[in-house]
């Protein structure tokens, strides 16, 4: 990182110590330091471009989960452009539902939850960030039926005359010509999967790049492991989708010594509910996927690959009416 930087050693100790300050040492207010006034941060829920819109979010969900640990799994980092850099933080967190917010009131239920989060960073400020957590995984450690609250949710916005979370994913998305795609030969093998099983239908890919001992960490904090269960993930979402356009927004490759290389690809899939899959009876609604893909390698093949979508977030489109 450039100059003023000296107080990180490079942007991987950028992000897991501002990480820490904000969330585990509670100096919430340091996200006006390190985020932009106006930094876009999309969700599978919406879209927001204002850093006190950061701050009411960190201050809601402290106020659910005072005690939340954030353990930093891996961050996957480019420089994009010269003192232009991008993350993709990988997170798994600990925490208690203690307190009132999205999920009810407090429960002292245990959580263990994956996010992650995607960060474009200049001069030591986060100004975009794209962010998924596994908000199924933490219904279930609640206790909570995924399809009922979403179901509620959706009707609550529609009561209050919002428009379903499917159209405000897609305002005000970057445009195209800022994508930034790592070219190197494994990159773009990762790249022609996903393009393979979404646009193709084609799941002997799975076979041909998994590791024959792959794990998929994929959402509700189920974990996969071998080709047929991987193959009937990537099946059933699939299935589930008529009209489907796959969109790769960011990929990156490294090869760090000591370390295994890594991919993280971030991606949107666009389509109509039209089929049996993985989201039950179809409704022909509109789905939009926010996801964020890591990858580990062995030998040129996937060991290792963590998933994330927000299926409470899918749910709700499936439960909207358009």
């Amino acid at each position: 990182m450039s100059a003023p930087e000296l107080e990180f050693a490079d942007l991987t100790d950028f992000i897991l110590r501002i990480t820490e300050r904000i969330w585990e040492e509670r100096h919430v207010e340091d996200i006006r330091k390190y985020y932009t006034a106006d930094c876009r941060v999309e969700t599978p829920a919406g879209i927001t471009s204002n850093v006190e819109a950061v701050i009411q979010s960190t201050l809601e969900t402290l106020n659910q989960f005072p005690d939340r640990q954030l353990l930093g799994e891996d961050v996957i980092w480019s420089e994009d452009q010269p003192d232009y850099f991008y993350s993709s933080h990988r997170i798994f967190s600990t925490m208690t539902h203690l307190g009132e917010g999205n999920f009810g009131k407090g429960t002292g239920a245990k959580i263990g939850v994956r996010t992650i989060a995607d960060c474009a960073v200049y001069k030591n400020q986060i100004y975009d960030e794209w962010l998924v957590r596994d908000h199924a995984a933490i219904l279930s450690d609640i206790g909570l039926p995924l399809q009922e609250v979403a179901l509620s949710l959706a009707e609550a916005r529609a009561e209050s005359g919002q428009k379903p979370i499917h159209f405000h994913s897609l305002e005000n998305r970057p445009k195209a010509d800022g994508v930034n795609l790592s070219d190197t030969d494994a990159a773009q093998h990762y790249l022609r999967g996903y393009r393979n099983l979404f646009d193709e239908s084609a799941f002997g890919w799975v076979r041909e790049s998994y590791d024959r001992a792959a794990q998929i960490y994929a959402p509700g904090g189920i974990t996969l492991q071998g080709w047929d269960r991987i193959t009937d993930f990537w099946l059933g979402l699939r299935a589930s989708l008529g009209q489907v356009k796959f969109t790769a927004d960011h990929l990156i490759h490294r090869e760090d010594p000591r370390e295994p290389e890594r991919l993280a690809l971030r991606w949107t899939v666009t389509g109509q509910h039209e089929g049996r899959g993985r989201y039950g009876e179809p409704r022909g609604n509109p789905l939009h996927f926010l996801g964020i893909s890591h990858a580990e390698l062995r030998k040129g093949k996937i060991l290792r690959e963590w998933v994330l979508l927000d299926e409470l977030a899918i749910w709700q489109q499936i439960f909207s009416k358009f």
